[in-house]
């Protein structure tokens, strides 16, 4: 099994013990993810902040890992949206792929993160990001874990999301 990143959408602080244990139960009551697979990186902005840019590229983007988030880059508090696109920017424009983000919050979240930057010049790297990798959530509407794809054939959204099983899902965190 890959590797599990958590990183917390607050830059200011440590996550806490009990968030943690928060996105422990999300990924074993929704990602049927034992928590005790989770290998938690905590301090990850500090632990950058310190090692360089190099072990943050590293860390992720390394196909080896899995970046597992609650809300992180989706909200807009801390910058998290602007660094949500630029993560994908980077994916997108590297040539990045086989990666697996998890958000445990809301596929809404992830759309609408993913739509807010549609009109800007790097727009196309988002897109292969987003078409070369897998942005994976769960819709609590459908009770299903879903996966985020390029769709151009709908007026002036660019993505949508496909119901996808914990079977499938468990394939990509073994690739």
């Amino acid at each position: 099994m890959k590797k599990m990143i958590f990183i917390d959408n607050d830059q200011e602080r440590d996550v806490k013990e009990d968030e943690t244990s928060h996105v422990k139960r999300q990924l074993r009551y929704h990602f049927d993810i034992d928590y005790k697979d989770l290998q938690i990186i905590r301090e990850f902005y500090f632990k950058c902040k310190e090692e360089g840019d190099d072990k943050q590229y590293e860390m992720l983007f390394n196909s080896k890992n899995v970046i597992v988030t609650y809300s992180m880059y989706t909200s807009s508090h801390y910058g998290s949206l602007f660094t949500f696109n630029h993560f994908l920017r980077v994916a997108g424009r590297n040539g990045v792929k086989n990666m697996t983000y998890v958000n445990v919050s809301s596929e809404d979240y992830m759309i609408k993160a993913l739509e807010y930057h549609r009109d800007e010049k790097f727009f196309l790297n988002i897109l292969k990001a987003v078409a070369m990798n897998n942005l994976i959530s769960y819709n609590y509407d459908l009770k299903s874990l879903t996966k985020v794809i390029v769709d151009l054939t709908s007026g002036h959204n660019y993505f949508k999301v496909i119901p996808i099983t914990i079977e499938e899902f468990n394939i990509m965190l073994d690739k």
